[in-house]
């Protein structure tokens, strides 16, 4: 394989990466953000406890206020499963790129490493060469 097709393959595989990477980032964004909404929505229901009136019990609007609490909670948190399960493929995805564009760098890194014993073995004979022909003239 030539060091221009292995370096079209590692820019490909480099793409690839940033692109399921960028990927899995959004959805650890999706993630942080639905944890922040359940962590306000906690906060909010400890809050509620705390200044509970009378007034809010007489008319039942404590009842009200804990089944929408309970719908919002399950909700986030059907939400949240999902996202984890998105993420753990996401995740698994973006380590399988990341691998291919690591092995492809190293047979680049390689590839230039030959190439540049080569050239410099060849410089070496070269110099060899002229100074036994210097010597001998």
């Amino acid at each position: 394989m030539s060091k221009r097709q292995l370096n079209a393959i590692k820019q490909i595989f480099d793409l690839q990466f940033k692109k399921k990477q960028g990927a899995f980032l959004a959805v650890v964004q999706k993630e942080q953000q639905l944890r922040g909404q359940l962590k306000k929505l906690d906060t909010q229901v400890r809050n509620s406890q705390i200044h509970e009136h009378q007034n809010m019990q007489a008319i039942g609007a404590d009842v009200i206020w804990q089944s929408w609490v309970e719908r919002s909670k399950k909700t986030l948190n059907l939400e949240l499963a999902q996202v984890l399960a998105q993420k753990e493929t996401l995740l698994s995805n973006v380590r399988k790129d990341y691998g291919k564009l690591l092995v492809s760098r190293e047979l680049y890194s390689s590839i230039e490493s030959t190439e540049r014993n080569q050239t410099q073995a060849k410089l070496l004979v070269s110099a060899i060469e002229t100074t036994i022909t210097a010597r001998n003239s």
